[in-house]
């Protein structure tokens, strides 16, 4: 199963209309995960976060196509489904649906940190590269 969290492509107009407190995403709909969880939970074990990172800021289907995509970072984790996850009423239960996007935030604030260090490393090696073969 996939699930889109953010829910639509980020762009710098979404970002700042959505006054998302993430640097470089968009605020996550927990809803969406916390449903399939509770429905089908028990046929997973762990959650795959998978962040995709275009250094050179976004592209389009056609820039891949003509070769103008030149640097992606995908950053593939796998993060353990707890059994609380899997055991709650998200539409019906306040608390646990309280518990359920202060885990989710909790897990946007990483994966934005993760996205600048990701980021960050990607550009000091490019930057070493072009130094080298300047030398």
């Amino acid at each position: 199963m996939i699930n889109f969290v953010e829910g639509t492509r980020f762009t710098e107009a979404k970002h700042e209309k959505s006054q998302s407190p993430y640097k470089n995403l968009l605020p996550p709909k927990a809803g969406g995960v916390a449903f399939a969880l509770s429905v089908m939970g028990e046929q997973f074990r762990s959650i795959l976060d998978v962040t995709v990172i275009y250094p050179g800021g976004a592209k389009t289907f056609w820039d891949m196509c003509t070769g103008r995509l030149t640097d992606v970072i995908i950053d593939v984790r796998e993060v353990p489904i707890e059994p609380w996850m899997t055991s709650g009423d998200y539409l019906n239960d306040d608390a646990f649906k309280a518990q359920f996007r202060d885990w989710m935030d909790a897990f946007w604030v990483e994966k934005d940190r993760r996205f600048d260090a990701l980021t960050h490393q990607f550009e000091s090696q490019a930057s070493s590269q072009e130094n080298s073969h300047n030398d």
